[in-house]
């Protein structure tokens, strides 16, 4: 839900909100959805499931943080994993990797929205999480797509769906 008050792009990046932080488009706050319990423990299994590549490769998984993904907008990911620490306040790089785990009062048309600026911006891996129906979605040039699991042959990565739901 947007509010209708105007602000620019470096006055949203020096603002706090108290309960959850929101999203910006074009100059208007964007609240995210409250989450439900399944939402945050699959956040803390994908934190979990990295946490070796931190040791070994330096990689940063981080959960809910501010993404420029355009001059006008920042979008928060459930968690973007960086092959490197991010430089700047929001990073100035995009991630390897913005995963977003849907909640039950996501729009589709929202979602599909925030994944192509993901895209355009550069991230090379987008992924969307179904915790309800326990189904992986890969964002491609054409749209979503079902997956058995998330592969980046490249780096020897697999998550596979027991990874995530196992015991919800």
């Amino acid at each position: 839900m947007a509010t209708h008050s105007q602000m620019t792009v470096e006055q949203y990046l020096h603002t706090a909100f108290p309960e959850r932080d929101c999203e910006f488009v074009d100059g208007e706050i964007v609240e995210r959805p409250m989450p439900p319990f399944e939402h945050g423990a699959i956040v803390m299994r994908l934190i979990l499931l990295f946490a070796p590549w931190i040791r070994e490769r330096g990689w940063w998984p981080v959960p809910e943080v501010r993404q420029q993904v355009s001059a006008s907008r920042v979008r928060i990911p459930d968690v973007a994993v960086f092959v490197t620490r991010p430089e700047g306040n929001p990073p100035a790089e995009p991630p390897l990797i913005a995963i977003e785990v849907l909640s039950p009062d996501d729009r589709m048309s929202a979602l599909l929205e925030k994944l192509r600026e993901y895209r355009e911006w550069g991230v090379g891996s987008i992924w969307v999480i179904d915790p309800m129906t326990r189904v992986l979605f890969e964002m491609t040039t054409t749209g979503l797509r079902e997956v058995a699991a998330y592969e980046i042959p490249v780096y020897d990565l697999r998550i596979a769906p027991d990874d995530l739901f196992a015991g919800l």
